[in-house]
Parts: C-alpha cells; sequence; structure tokens
C-alpha cells in the first residue's frame, strides 16, 4: 500500500496502460502475445486424466487473451489457429506473436499472415 491507500500494483498498471494510449511516444512498444501448451498443475477429472491446455498469453499485463482445453494424449499444433480465432483481429494486428519450437511451422506464420488477413504485417 501506498500512503495514498492505492497499491502499488495498481499504480505501476496504470503506468503502462498510460504509456500505451500515446500515439508517437518513442517507448510504445508492440504488443506481444505468448503461445504455450500447459498442463494444469493440480487439475484432475473424475477419470484421474490430468488437464492440458493451450493458451496465449498478453505480455504487458499478464491476461490470458485465449484458453483452448487440448485431449491428454492430443497434440496441440491443430489446436493453434482455432486460439487464436478467438482473438480480436485488431489484437493481433501489428502485434508480435512468440511460440515455443513446436510452433515454429511456416503453417502458423502463413496462418498469422495470409490465412487471418491481418492489414499489416512487419517481416
Amino acid at each position: 500500500m501506498n500512503p495514498d491507500g492505492t497499491h502499488e500494483r495498481e499504480q505501476r498498471r496504470a503506468h503502462r496502460t498510460a504509456r500505451r494510449v500515446r500515439p508517437g511516444h518513442p517507448t510504445i512498444r508492440r504488443r506481444a502475445i505468448a503461445v504455450d501448451g500447459k498442463c494444469l498443475r493440480g487439475a484432475v477429472r473424475a477419470d484421474g486424466s490430468k488437464v492440458f491446455v493451450l493458451s496465449a498469453v498478453r505480455h504487458d499485463d499478464a491476461l490470458t487473451a485465449a484458453l483452448r482445453e487440448i485431449g491428454a494424449k492430443a497434440n496441440e499444433i491443430p489446436q493453434f489457429a482455432p486460439l487464436l480465432d478467438q482473438i480480436a483481429d485488431t489484437d493481433l494486428t501489428d502485434a508480435v506473436v512468440t511460440v515455443d519450437a513446436l510452433h515454429a511451422r511456416t503453417s502458423h506464420v502463413r496462418y498469422l499472415v495470409d490465412g487471418a488477413k491481418r492489414t499489416t504485417c512487419s517481416p
């Protein structure tokens, strides 16, 4: 807590938001979204199997932009495009999407650039 009664975390978040909304400011960075698959720790179904998800998380505020459940023995590669379909094109336009080696595929890049018809794309 700060002396004025606000939480320091809220002040930092407000400061980051204020920096983002000033167009042309040199410290403004591109939006970034991280895509990765995880096993949810401690989450177990009634049959004893674990829960696996593929998620897209925004770098700036660490909020989950999209989440998709994957079967226990299923491959997460085919779930990449449906996961990003849950995110608005305006959020993906001119954004950096980071992935692990499993998703570093030509088909995924084509989806981001061509298939989703983003308005701008930087190499």
